[in-house]
């Protein structure tokens, strides 16, 4: 944002453009504590009163530009515990012994972490939806029994089964 502005602004100085950047984040902060990120940008090229349009899209294009890095910075790190893990090494020691060696090695040790990393984030997301439809299914037990009445006896009674089958068996 700093490298814009000064591009913008060729002869203010240091400070100045500091200052600039300063009353930037403050106004970006109010919004935010208003509407969220979603509304932000809706709100502020609306409303027009602080902040031209083009400034607030270039606010958001900086601001995705760093979250983007960050993300990418994330992966890698994690990317890095993925190639030390001993399922990986053990692929590539079995790769070393049949003879691969050099970039093709390499590349099929990247390989195997981002298998490895994809297959733990699917694993974590599955997980994470279940506690969700688990969160879910308590928050809907809860408002039935607190709407319904529910005695703590009917609750001790009450069995999950299959339904009964109907018709022979062939």
């Amino acid at each position: 944002m700093r490298k814009r502005f000064t591009e913008s602004y060729p002869e203010s100085d240091k400070e100045t453009v500091h200052a600039m950047l300063l009353v930037i984040v403050e106004k970006v902060v109010v919004e935010l504590e208003k509407g969220g990120l979603d509304n932000v940008l809706g709100v502020s090229a609306s409303s027009g009163d602080f902040f031209s349009e083009d400034l607030w899209n270039t606010v958001w294009e900086v601001s995705n530009k760093v979250l983007e890095d960050m993300n990418k910075e994330r992966k890698k790190e994690k990317m890095k515990e993925f190639l030390q893990c001993d399922e990986v090494k053990e692929m590539c020691r079995f790769a070393g012994e049949v003879g691969i060696r050099g970039d093709l090695l390499r590349e099929l040790r990247f390989k195997w972490a981002r298998e490895k990393m994809e297959e733990h984030d699917f694993y974590q997301g599955l997980e994470r939806m279940r506690k969700e439809a688990a969160r879910a299914e308590d928050g809907e037990s809860v408002e039935f029994e607190i709407g319904g009445g529910v005695e703590e006896k009917d609750k001790k009674d009450k069995v999950v089964e299959l339904p009964k089958r109907k018709g022979k068996i062939k």
